[in-house]
């Protein structure tokens, strides 16, 4: 089986902050995956928020597909940065697939993910891979509050920051808009507080409801759409409709005022 068209970046190609040498070849030299060769069409994001230790712990499903004309891939390549990966598994065969995490400079670095034809869903072509991993506290994507720094200071607040390239550190991926994704996502959050995010969800009305009081919600987005625009908050949130489909998401204590700026007249409005 013939190996990948482009090399996977090592420490001399990619170390100190320098591009790897195939970064030319590549319309985003910021990511060390391989979107010449396999791209990311979906992936299901599965979390559980723990604010004591300003973790978010848990595994993304992957569905990707080779884009190779004349070869197949040997590799999947994933964008990630102060992230702790503890394993991947094929979704396919459902065993642990071999895996190393190469140094990619300043911007990340490499998942590097073995593959085989066994791991290809015959069906539908798909490679399937979960990556079981938690952040850090230093995933800068992932903005940590105490309860204290709250308006209503009633529970700690997490939100996240994705753009231009910390996508990286909150979950595996092609981290470029060269790739755009669907997604599907469930977050476990602790009792009192509640996740929305950039995708359809049920308002404030969990999925699941656990024995610890801690709450699941779900969320799907449809519309394929670059990694930097995959956004998490989770707090002491209330909403207010504004319009058919909109809502104003604040702490409960702001949540009327937050709403004036989309329902009152601008000074152009009034005239």
């Amino acid at each position: 089986m013939a190996s990948l068209a482009l090399p996977i970046p090592d420490a001399a190609a990619g170390g100190g902050g320098a591009a790897p040498a195939y970064a030319s070849k590549l319309v985003d030299p910021a990511t060390r995956s391989n979107v010449t060769a396999v791209r990311v069409t979906h992936f299901d994001l599965h979390l559980t928020v723990a604010f004591d230790r300003q973790r978010l712990t848990g595994h993304v499903d992957v569905t990707a597909r080779s884009v190779l004309e004349s070869e197949a891939a040997t590799r999947l390549v994933l964008d990630v940065k102060h992230l702790e990966i503890e394993k991947v598994v094929s979704l396919t065969t459902g065993q642990d697939i071999e895996f190393e995490i190469t140094d990619g400079g300043v911007v990340g670095n490499a998942l590097v993910i073995l593959v085989t034809p066994a791991d290809v869903d015959a069906d539908s072509g798909d490679l399937r891979i979960q990556v079981v991993y938690s952040t850090t506290p230093e995933s800068s994507a992932v903005q940590w509050l105490d309860a204290s720094a709250t308006k209503d200071k009633v529970a700690p607040f997490l939100f996240t920051q994705c753009q231009a390239i910390h996508a990286r550190t909150l979950l595996p991926c092609q981290d470029t808009p060269m790739v755009k994704a669907s997604y599907n996502a469930f977050i476990r959050c602790p009792a009192g507080t509640t996740a929305i995010m950039s995708a359809l969800g049920n308002g404030d009305a969990p999925q699941q409801e656990h024995e610890d009081g801690s709450r699941t919600f779900a969320f799907r987005q449809p519309i394929a759409m670059a990694s930097y625009l995959v956004a998490l908050a989770v707090g002491n949130l209330a909403s207010k409709q504004v319009g058919p489909r909109s809502s104003v998401w604040a702490e409960p204590s702001v949540v009327d005022a937050a709403c004036l700026l989309y329902t009152s007249p601008s000074p152009r409005d009034r005239g």
